[in-house]
């Protein structure tokens, strides 16, 4: 799907956005169009390929998730007819950087740490789950497959090779140990991901990689982007639900899924975003962790 396409299915679909400005705004995993129309804006989200996102997941779990959550999420309006896709009306908001939040009053920080608390807290204690067809289960076994797989198929990189096996194994023996109980997990929390408009209120973008899994699985890009701010969130996250999170657990899934994404993009021979997503597993390697 390319934008100039996702433009002309939109006017197909909701003939209303003829003469409506478009303009782009995401179009690496997802092609994210901002379209303006009697003076409204809307977000329509596309998938790059039904391969890589399945949008028809995500326009159900915003609709199950619908005045359930303690944070502000897309409102579902549009729907594709040609195409999977969707639309809601533009949220009034900015998107949160590391720069950005690290800029603000030590208060503001922590209201914007609570509220993400919070929204864990609630997604994790959900009663009411979705349907079991839109929950993805762990990924991190599959990915640990793939790992090892790449891994014997192309050996020329023996140092990556072998510390990838070390990291595969560590998970296993992790996860071996395991007795707390699965739940629903968010499974993508980063700041792309968070919106705050003037007030400094939360929106969380996003909900097509929602799973069953662990909750340190929703920590984890947290460890990668954000790991400052990790121990804050996790103090938080243990004061409200008296669960405690293991950082293991945390390091281990962050890395099992920073190696998976590096391993596809090879394969799918991706290579513009090739050194960016290697740069933490050299990183790690260097450290020797």
């Amino acid at each position: 799907m390319k934008p100039e396409l996702a433009k002309q299915t939109i006017i197909a679909d909701f003939p209303e956005f003829k003469g409506s400005s478009f303009q782009v705004l995401h179009n690496r995993h997802s092609i994210v169009l901002e379209a303006s129309k009697n003076n409204e804006s809307f977000i329509f989200k596309f998938a790059l390929t039904p391969q890589n996102y399945d949008i028809l997941k995500e326009i159900e779990l915003l609709k199950h998730f619908t005045d359930k959550l303690p944070v502000n999420i897309p409102q579902v309006c549009y729907i594709g007819k040609m195409f999977p896709y969707f639309g809601y009306p533009k949220i009034q908001s900015n998107q949160l950087t590391e720069d950005t939040f690290l800029k603000l009053p030590q208060a503001v920080q922590d209201h914007i740490l609570e509220q993400i608390s919070t929204f864990l807290q609630s997604i994790h204690n959900q009663k009411n789950k979705p349907q079991p067809h839109l929950i993805m289960h762990d990924p991190s076994s599959q990915y640990s497959a793939n790992i090892l797989e790449f891994c014997k198929q192309n050996p020329h990189e023996a140092d990556l090779q072998r510390f990838s096996e070390r990291i595969v194994e560590a998970f296993q023996i992790w996860e071996a140990k395991q007795i707390s109980t699965k739940r629903f997990v968010y499974n993508d929390l980063h700041f792309a991901n968070l919106l705050i408009d003037e007030h400094y209120n939360l929106t969380v973008l996003d909900f097509g990689f929602c799973a069953e899994g662990y909750p340190h699985r929703d920590f984890h890009q947290f460890h990668k982007y954000q790991a400052p701010l990790l121990s804050h969130l996790l103090e938080r996250y243990t004061q409200k639900t008296g669960r405690e999170v293991d950082i293991k657990g945390i390091e281990l899934t962050s890395k099992i899924d920073q190696l998976n994404y590096y391993f596809t993009l090879h394969k799918n021979s991706k290579t513009e975003y090739l050194e960016a997503v290697k740069a933490p597993i050299l990183k790690w390697m260097k450290e020797g962790h």
